[in-house]
């Protein structure tokens, strides 16, 4: 009798955690971290994109920087 009482106290507590989702799938955690992954390479190449003009700009002041210093 106790032990029907604990297996359906366990049984209810892991279909809450699975309905509030804090208990994932391990197929959905797999596609989920393939699609961050797959996203975070898309954003790096953007970065990259984005900051290549202003990385150009700045090697370029420190160019003109070094070469107007004498005495």
């Amino acid at each position: 009798m106790i032990a029907a009482i604990v297996l359906a106290i366990i049984v209810i507590t892991i279909m809450i955690l699975f309905i509030k989702g804090l208990i994932v799938p391990r197929m959905y955690l797999d596609r989920s971290e393939k699609d961050r992954d797959r996203l975070q390479k898309i954003m790096e190449k953007e970065r990259v994109q984005v900051m290549a003009p202003m990385l150009e700009l700045v090697n370029t002041l420190m160019k003109d920087n070094s070469d107007s210093r004498g005495g």
